[in-house]
């Protein structure tokens, strides 16, 4: 859960809860204020303490204090996540905050949280070349976006065989590639056996970053002078699914 929808659904359910105590202290004015009249009717006008009424107080102020430290407690478990980030599992990271902020409602003494009817996160099935679905997926056309430092360019990517972009090139020819390209042509691709890592970015796992080994010239001018590519994906489950049957490539390269 990001962390401005947590404090937005914190907002919308304390501007509730401030509804219903507002409309609660009115009626409780409303009626205290009739039981002090007939006491003091009945007693030749000599006004009347309510022990009733502090009694009601007291818990009523113990009840806000106990909800704003909720309040506290779940705004601090979103800055710490926000500020966190996603890290190598934001899947876990989500789920993690989750449940915590679920633990922390129930030991406020809340049956069921407001949060656990939320988005379910489940986990991206890992799919690797024992999926018969995953190399046709894989091999399927897409546009996707190379990010640069000051720019952006859309081509269309694909996992290819090798002999199709690097024929007179033995090693690379037998592997698989990621190529891309527009209008037919080729504008680039990374053999999988020049790839050192992939990951998916910190800020947006829907982005992708392949790293090419090192020192590798020739991986370098496949791949049109990057040593590094980050490629944005068209969401984070496509993202980890290009991730995951890259690394299954990799393996078995």
């Amino acid at each position: 859960i990001a962390g401005g929808e947590l404090k937005l659904m914190t907002l919308e359910e304390e501007r509730r809860q401030l509804v219903i105590h507002q409309e609660f202290k009115s009626k409780q004015a409303y009626m205290q204020k009739a039981v002090t009249e007939r006491a003091r009717i009945a007693g030749g006008g000599a006004p009347v303490k309510s022990p009733r009424k502090e009694s009601i107080m007291v818990a009523e102020q113990a009840r806000l204090t106990q909800q704003t430290q909720l309040r506290a407690q779940m705004e601090k478990v979103a800055e710490e996540e926000e500020a966190a980030h996603i890290t190598k599992d934001p899947v876990a990271d989500a789920r993690s905050a989750l449940e915590r902020m679920n633990a922390l409602y129930q030991q406020q003494g809340g049956s069921t949280s407001p949060h656990q009817e939320e988005q379910q996160y489940q986990q991206p099935q890992q799919q690797g070349l024992g999926d018969a679905e995953t190399l046709p997926w894989l091999m399927t056309a897409r546009n996707l976006i190379i990010k640069e430092r000051n720019s952006e360019r859309q081509f269309e990517f694909s996992v290819v065989n090798g002999s199709q972009v690097a024929p007179n090139d033995p090693a690379r020819s037998n592997n698989y590639a990621l190529h891309w390209g527009a209008g037919g042509n080729t504008s680039g691709f990374i053999s999988v056996i020049d790839i050192a890592e992939i990951k998916q970015a910190n800020t947006d796992p829907s982005n992708m970053i392949i790293i090419l080994k090192k020192p590798n010239a020739q991986a370098v001018r496949n791949s049109g002078g990057l040593q590094m590519l980050c490629i944005r994906t068209n969401s984070f489950p496509d993202c980890t699914k290009y991730r995951t049957g890259l690394q299954s490539l990799m393996e078995s390269a």
